[in-house]
């Protein structure tokens, strides 16, 4: 008795197939013959009808009324959504340089010190217009007084050259980014920049380096491994070293002159040395003690300098309000050639005394503090001095010069878009 004959179905080939949306179907899938196994699969039963693929969505009005309402509100935590229907590529494409009326979303990332005391100065010569800035960088008594009323996300400190911490910063630079629609993320160090600017333009978004104003000779060691991240544009501000991979950006201290106001006695001097822990300046601190007179009133801001037996009241940190009111207050101000601490200095309108920190006296891991106060000098914004030269008349010369900000620095020469892989 034969067995009755079977039921012929439609050849595979004529079949239709779903699409698959997670995984797009590429030329080694097509000429790839299908096994025996997944053959039967496709004849038993009936053939399933084709679906179609994701398509984002248009935000409807309500969408985009919602849109509207949350721009400019941070997230309250790491982990807040993005506004609904948002998209980083999208809102990319809509940015362009100074005069766009459509402000961009940006993620500014500095370490402490002079590199967040730059960052918070070249923020207002950015060359986009910002609507939404969320900072990225330390938790110290700098950071929380000169970003109090900002939306600060903060990573771990990292002492220099620290990789590990570099490693745990870039687990959360991760996060932050994941956790609303950016469109730029800018830098100036140090390691922060290590943490995010590579995750940035691996998710399309502007990512620049603007490497510190300290390196005024070549690239810091930050600098000198995101020179080879794709897609991260690097800048300096010194144009004697601009080429190849760096482009002249402008400088941290452009808008600053300096004007003979006459002599002036000295009464009253602010001495900072900065907050880098594991590294004393006590050499600095001590050369003052034998050369200030008596009847000088001093406030002493001494960071983790040793000073038992000099007969000081140190302050290890000072915030950093505090101590530009103590600048303006002071005829003279003496610091380490921090360009944080010159910053601050510049800004109260005085022109200090810096004396640059030395790698051959365990006071930091190199010698760019000998630029720095070598280049503010040659722009008559400073007077270099080593310790051991110090003296009494050269703070009574910076006591006699008056720093006052000129109007209308150009906006840094930053390339590209605010965001997008090409910018």
């Amino acid at each position: 008795m034969g067995h009755p004959p079977r039921a012929q179905s439609a050849p595979p080939a004529t079949r239709p197939l779903s699409p698959n949306p997670i995984r797009p179907t590429t030329t080694s899938d097509k000429s790839r013959p299908a096994t025996r196994r997944s053959r039967r699969r496709v004849q038993a039963g009936p053939p399933r009808p084709p679906t179609r693929p994701r398509r984002r969505s248009t935000p409807t009005p309500a969408q985009t009324a919602t849109m509207a309402a949350t721009r400019g509100r941070p997230a309250d935590r790491i982990g807040a959504g993005a506004p609904i229907g948002a998209t980083t590529a999208g809102h990319a494409e809509g940015f362009e340089h100074r005069g766009s009326t459509v402000g961009a979303r940006a993620v500014l990332a500095a370490s402490g010190g002079g590199h967040l005391a730059q960052l918070v100065r070249l923020e207002s010569r950015l060359p986009w217009p910002l609507d939404e800035v969320t900072w990225f960088t330390f938790d110290t008594p700098q950071s929380r007084s000169v970003l109090a009323d900002r939306h600060v996300v903060h990573a771990d400190y990292a002492a220099p050259r620290d990789a590990a911490a570099v490693l745990r910063n870039t687990r959360l630079a991760g996060r932050l980014l994941r956790s609303g629609t950016f469109d730029v993320v800018v830098s100036t160090g140090a390691s922060v920049a290590l943490s995010i600017l590579p995750l940035a333009a691996m998710r399309g978004l502007g990512a620049h380096y603007v490497e510190s104003a300290a390196r005024a000779e070549g690239p810091s060691v930050t600098g000198r491994i995101l020179r080879y991240a794709p897609r991260v544009r690097t800048y300096c501000q010194y144009p004697e070293w601009a080429g190849g991979n760096w482009v002249f950006a402008g400088s941290v201290f452009d808008g600053f002159a300096s004007e003979v106001r006459g002599s002036r006695s000295v009464s009253r001097v602010t001495v900072t040395v900065g907050s880098q822990a594991g590294y004393g300046f006590r050499s600095l601190i001590s050369r003052l003690v034998d050369i200030l007179p008596d009847g000088v009133e001093v406030i002493w801001q001494t960071g983790s300098t040793d000073v038992a037996g000099l007969g000081v009241e140190p302050r290890p940190s000072i915030p950093a309000a505090e101590l530009v009111a103590h600048m303006v207050d002071s005829d003279v101000v003496v610091a380490h050639a921090g360009v944080g601490s010159a910053l601050a200095a510049l800004e109260a309108g005085r022109c200090p005394v810096l004396v640059p920190r030395r790698k051959s006296r365990a006071e930091h891991v190199d010698d760019h503090q000998v630029q720095v106060a070598e280049h503010l000098e040659q722009r008559g914004l400073a007077l270099c001095r080593e310790p051991d030269r110090l003296c009494w008349a050269d703070l009574e010369a910076a006591a006699a010069l008056r720093v006052s900000e000129v109007p209308g620095a150009p906006p840094l020469r930053l390339a590209g878009r605010a965001g997008g892989p090409e910018a």
